[in-house]
């Protein structure tokens, strides 16, 4: 528990969406959360900045803020009648804590290297709190019975917080300049409106994949497997050698000495088809040696992409029917996962047929014919990354545009288009996507004025969030928190 008279203070953290950091009190005394496996066991640091380390220990600023953020968990728990803290929210406390504290190192360290020095009437000004009564006012009774040694933890806190406070100050209230809006708002003057024709990637025809399939036959041979898979190379080879010298049967050592990282409970491969197992399996020659394997044959110790592995032969292998409407569907599966350009060049062809019957026809006559989901998209300007302080893209209205935000040869295109001209077929997300530009207008949905209001708070923001990255990302750092925390939290 906090020693009495101890007030929290708080204050703004350079954060994505000006979110807040406590600056917690370094130095007073607070229970270290019973999160930890066994009896209080001390952890090893969870990292350091600039040789300073970070570490789970009582007294340190790592923590007061795991408190801080821990508490604020069981008050949301609280709040919504939720269970105990999960691994995944401790991980997250623990992230966020670790954060906070290199946060308050760096920007600490950076204001020192400055060579700013706290006023002492400030500093005076800010320890007043700590000495008031009820009512808020300073007591010179509480001053003077305070201990000289909770005294100078009160003016270390304090300088240590108004160290940071220079420091966030002087990024949050970056000014920005006039014409530096106006350039922004101008942006928002070339908004283009387009007729869109979709074809979606989902739709590629069953008779397609069995036609692949077919012409790829050995892909989909399905083996009938059991296997045994164990952690290291000597586990395997010692089981390997048993089992081959007859000293122990495959079905009682895999019940024994199996991970099953590939098997179900009896041991049976999860992982059937050729190219599923291929994936398994590291060697070219360890590959050739399974797949050869007769009914009853047992491998040797193979290295798998995880452990190592010995399998047997229980059953023949089967050559895949691809009349199956369920193979089929297997193969669509295989191929959006590695012969995905196959599945957007097949539309891209028929998009380009689209393209030039639009030519001819119209776009919305072609559309028709071709059986496409068209839409019409409201004007909007280049905004890659869909920034707030332009018009952004009806991605929220039309689901297939979602990634276009950030898909620089979209954006190109479209912005490259003539007025009906018609686009070239652009591959975005699981959509083949053909544009004819309707119109070049001024959008309207970010105007001058209120840009004037939000952009001095967007810059803020984007600030706060550069700094953020620029410490967190800095050589002097080092990151250990998720070693620590799987070792110590998740293997118990």
């Amino acid at each position: 528990m906090k020693k009495e008279g101890h007030k929290p203070i708080t204050k703004t953290l350079l954060y994505i969406g000006s979110v807040i950091i406590l600056i917690l009190a370094a130095v007073s005394f607070i229970v270290i959360p019973a999160m930890l496996p066994g009896a209080q066991e001390k952890l090893p640091p969870l990292g350091s900045y600039k040789g300073k380390k970070i570490e789970y220990v009582q007294g340190s600023y790592f923590t007061e803020a795991v408190a801080y953020y821990d508490n604020l968990q069981k008050e949301r728990m609280s709040r919504e009648n939720l269970q105990n803290t999960a691994d995944g929210d401790m991980l997250s406390i623990f992230i966020q804590a670790f954060r906070d504290t290199v946060m308050t190192l760096a920007i600490s360290d950076e204001v020192k290297k400055s060579g700013y020095i706290v006023p002492e009437p400030l500093v005076q000004r800010a320890m007043l709190p700590y000495f008031s009564n009820s009512s808020g006012t300073y007591s010179a009774k509480i001053f003077r019975d305070t201990p000289n040694n909770r005294k100078i933890e009160i003016r270390k806190q304090v300088e240590n917080q108004l160290v940071y406070s220079r420091y966030s100050d002087d990024i949050s209230n970056l000014k920005s300049s006039n014409a530096e809006i106006q350039f922004i708002a101008d942006m928002n003057k070339a908004a283009r409106s387009f007729d869109a024709a979709f074809f979606s990637t989902a739709e590629y025809p069953k008779e397609e994949a069995a036609a692949f399939g077919k012409n790829n036959p050995e892909l989909f041979i399905k083996y009938d497997l059991s296997v045994i898979t164990l952690e290291t190379e000597s586990e395997a080879k010692k089981l390997a050698s048993r089992l081959k010298n007859n000293e122990l049967v495959f079905t009682d050592a895999l019940s024994e000495y199996s991970t099953k990282q590939y098997s179900d409970d009896k041991g049976a491969l999860n992982n059937k088809y050729h190219y599923q197992l291929k994936n398994i399996v590291k060697s070219e020659d360890a590959f050739k040696e399974l797949t050869a394997l007769a009914q009853g044959g047992i491998s040797g110790a193979i290295e798998t992409s995880s452990g190592w592995s010995i399998f047997m032969c229980t059953g023949a292998a089967e050559n895949a029917d691809f009349a199956d409407a369920s193979m089929a569907n297997l193969v669509y599966n295989y191929m959006t996962v590695y012969e995905a350009g196959i599945i957007e060049e097949y539309f891209i062809n028929i998009a380009k047929d689209f393209s030039a019957q639009a030519a001819v026809q119209g776009f919305t006559e072609a559309a028709l014919t071709y059986n496409a989901q068209t839409a019409e998209i409201p004007p909007f300007p280049i905004n890659y990354g869909n920034t707030q302080l332009l018009g952004s893209i009806a991605f929220g209205i039309i689901p297939q545009l979602a990634e276009a935000q950030s898909n620089e040869k979209f954006l190109t295109t479209a912005f490259s288009l003539a007025e009906k001209e018609i686009s070239e077929p652009l591959v975005l997300g699981q959509n083949i996507v053909v544009l004819q530009l309707k119109s070049i207008e001024t959008d309207e949905k970010v105007s001058s004025e209120l840009l004037q209001y939000i952009y001095p708070r967007y810059t803020s923001q984007t600030d706060a969030a550069a700094v953020q990255s620029f410490f967190m990302a800095s050589p002097h750092l080092k990151n250990n928190v998720f070693d620590v925390f799987f070792k110590h939290f998740m293997g118990n």
